[in-house]
């Protein structure tokens, strides 16, 4: 999974696709969903290892109704989960389950320099 993006589906409105990778500590990740079908609004969700504590959650910083996150993580098994929300939010209607495809990407990234930013600077003597 990590480094080799999936074409992943939701088959119906309720339907949510989980994956499981495991980081390295000081490393950032981009995890993120992209070519999405226009009938779907991805909802990215990233768990600690527990499977249950939301470590962050994107539904459109992927641009449009794709998700995105950022994140330098600790050691060990991540969770993540990818459901349809919002208007483009898997219709009841939808016959065709391959209408309602997206890919799903996890890799390493270069930190935000954001990251690099004191909080406070100390005055100089």
């Amino acid at each position: 999974m990590l480094d080799q993006p999936v074409a992943l589906t939701l088959h119906f409105p309720a339907d949510e696709d989980w994956c499981v990778f495991t980081s390295q500590a000081g490393v950032w990740y981009v995890i993120e969903t992209s070519q999405l079908s226009p009938e779907i609004d991805t909802l990215l969700s990233l768990f600690a290892a527990d499977g249950t504590t939301l470590l962050a959650e994107d539904d459109n910083g992927g641009g449009g109704a794709a998700s995105r996150i950022l994140r330098a993580l600790p050691n060990g098994s991540h969770y993540v989960r990818v459901r349809g929300v919002g208007a483009g939010r898997l219709s009841p209607r939808v016959a065709n389950i391959s209408l309602v495809g997206y890919t799903l990407g996890i890799r390493g990234a270069t930190a935000p320099h954001s990251a690099f930013l004191p909080v406070a600077q100390r005055p100089g003597p």
